[in-house]
């Protein structure tokens, strides 16, 4: 008979002692009476011991229960009874399960009884399988995410965003390209594309005195769009929800921008990726695209368009329509854009296509 953790539980909280002995649960597991009297009838189960409500074939369970009075802590995993073998006490012992020692940290963890495992074999199944617990779960969801996390904690542009109160590290790729290309003065008008959540628009206001902090220095404006929500910004204009892409959107932008017009056109946007890259590629190659065909109604004559793109084959179309519209243009990769990352910036000056108004 296969033995289920619904059915071992239903078992030992009944109180029916005679049939875990008959189903051999004490070849695997034996309760030791604690040194102080404790009222079993009052005993919590800690959450990570408690049944599992997702429970089933394959899964364990831990369990916290009370027979005749004797509190015990049986942590069963779903293996058939004949698999537990005999007790000897040559094969006594105390496993580590998950980083709990048995008994001390047990104990640490209020439990009302010490448990030891009897059966080597036992113990071999208990390291082989998986305990159902919070903590083994979320290694098992998190495998790759474990790996970002820990390479972006320990990345120093994003302890330096913190510092420095940026909204995200992305802030640093637009002030090193700043830096060395002064793209940003007081005074300027600053469109940002796919602004969320905010950082390059931070680094604009600063840059081109939009909050008008500095009232010796001409006051800028600043623009963000993006279809996900920003948090407001002094010395910035939000709209968003919003596709810049979109007709009204855009009618939308000319209405706010000092004139109809920006000086300074940045675009941080990036599609949702799928994982496949050729796809990945033409599709933020489309949304540049689509940003230089709205280029001649919204972008001043004279001004910078600073694009992200990830390199790929059809980059040569995006430098191209660059070229043949602006008077320079070169390829960026901050210090800030991790060195794996496909991820380049397009900054073109000095833009000669204008619409006349």
């Amino acid at each position: 008979m296969r033995l289920t953790p619904q059915y071992i539980w239903w078992l030992l909280r009944m109180g029916l002692e005679k049939n875990a002995v008959k189903h051999g649960l004490q070849d695997g597991v034996r309760a030791l009476q604690p040194e102080v009297s404790v009222d079993s009838s009052k005993m919590e189960v800690p959450t990570a011991l408690a049944p599992s409500q997702h429970g089933g074939e394959g899964q364990a369970s831990g369990l916290a229960v009370a027979l005749r009075g004797r509190p015990l802590v049986l942590c069963v995993e779903d293996v058939h009874a004949r698999d537990l073998g005999s007790p000897t006490d040559s094969n006594l012992m105390q496993p580590t399960l998950r980083g709990l020692r048995a008994p001390v940290d047990l104990c640490d963890a209020s439990l009302p009884a010490l448990f030891l495992i009897r059966s080597w074999k036992l113990v071999c199944a208990l390291q082989r399988q998986s305990l159902h617990t919070a903590g083994s779960h979320y290694k098992a969801r998190t495998g790759a995410e474990h790996l970002w996390l820990t390479r972006h904690l320990k990345d120093p542009f994003v302890k330096a965003a913190k510092l420095e109160s940026y909204r995200c590290r992305s802030a640093f790729k637009l002030l090193e390209v700043d830096e060395k290309h002064r793209i940003l003065r007081p005074g300027l008008r600053v469109l940002d594309c796919g602004a969320a959540p905010g950082a390059w628009s931070q680094v604009s206001v600063q840059r081109v005195n939009a909050a008008g902090t500095e009232p010796s220095t001409p006051v800028g404006f600043v623009l963000g769009v993006d279809l996900l929500h920003i948090s407001p910004l002094e010395g910035a204009t939000f709209l968003c929800p919003a596709n810049v892409t979109d007709p009204g959107t855009f009618q939308r932008i000319q209405e706010l921008l000092p004139g109809g017009r920006a000086d300074v056109i940045l675009s941080d946007m990036a599609p949702n990726a799928t994982g496949i890259r050729g796809l990945d590629h033409d599709r933020i190659i489309g949304l540049c695209l689509s940003l230089l065909d709205m280029a001649p109604h919204i972008l001043h004559p004279g001004g910078t368009f600073l694009c992200k793109t990830w390199a790929g084959s059809q980059s040569h179309r995006l430098q191209k329509r660059l070229t043949e519209e602006f008077q320079n243009t070169r390829i960026v990769k901050p210090e800030a854009s991790r060195k794996e990352s496909s991820e380049v910036y397009l900054l073109a000056t000095q833009y000669r296509r204008a619409v006349k108004d």
